[in-house]
């Protein structure tokens, strides 16, 4: 979450766990499910000689919703590559990148204090929505054991990640008086139709995000 923000924890390529192994992989995967949900995945390791291991973890997606207009297309890849210098001292090498192309579903609005009695698969907001992405992170690390118990660690990580978003929601507004521009008093439960309208909430955003991080840790056991 600290490099992607909420909104993308749950969706990216694990750098702990996809790390090089000891042993070859091949693993494909292929999922499909209502509402064109589709999404492919394949993770490949390879031993080259005794003091070395690469990896390779890629997915995409192309996810649609209940909701018309609403989808995701995502895709990603992560490479690594682990050296033994010595017999107590690795080094690993990772990097990620990966693109989002979503159209954000903000709901429906609330009429009277509760959702709008209107057809579930109906979607509040502009075709010309986006949610765009691109997120590009390399690391290094180096792990000493100096004896039986305790083992020596140290990583640094560069990342870059920008943003690109105009999703527009919908609220319920009053004009029972003069609104402040730019303004959306929420409308009152109980408030007569003719007193209220439906007005667009443009959230444009453009960020880019660089961060550089080292951590040190002594692991023992």
């Amino acid at each position: 979450a600290m490099l992607f923000g909420r909104g993308q924890a749950g969706g990216v390529i694990n750098q702990v766990s996809k790390t090089p192994l000891k042993t070859d992989l091949n693993q494909v995967g292929f999922s499909y499910g209502t509402d064109d949900y589709t999404r492919t995945t394949a993770d490949f390791n390879r031993v080259l000689s005794n003091t070395a291991a690469v990896r390779v973890a890629v997915f995409a997606q192309d996810v649609k919703s209940t909701r018309d207009v609403v989808q995701q297309q995502d895709w990603g890849i992560a490479p690594s590559l682990r050296v033994a210098l010595n017999k107590d001292t690795d080094l690993t090498l990772t990097c990620l990148y990966q693109q989002n192309r979503d159209v954000p579903d903000y709901g429906i609005p609330f009429v009277d204090g509760a959702p709008a009695e209107v057809p579930p698969d109906r979607f509040y907001g502009n075709t010309d929505d986006q949610f765009d992405q691109n997120t590009a992170v390399g690391k290094i690390k180096v792990e000493h054991r100096l004896n039986s118990w305790l083992t020596l660690q140290n990583q640094t990580q560069l990342g870059e990640n920008s943003t690109g978003a105009n999703p527009t929601p919908y609220r319920v507004c009053t004009t029972t008086f003069n609104n402040p521009a730019g303004s959306c008093p929420v409308a009152a439960p109980g408030a007569p139709y003719d007193q209220v309208t439906v007005q667009s909430d443009r959230r444009d955003r453009e960020l880019k995000d660089t961060s550089a991080v080292t951590q040190f840790d002594a692991i023992a056991k």
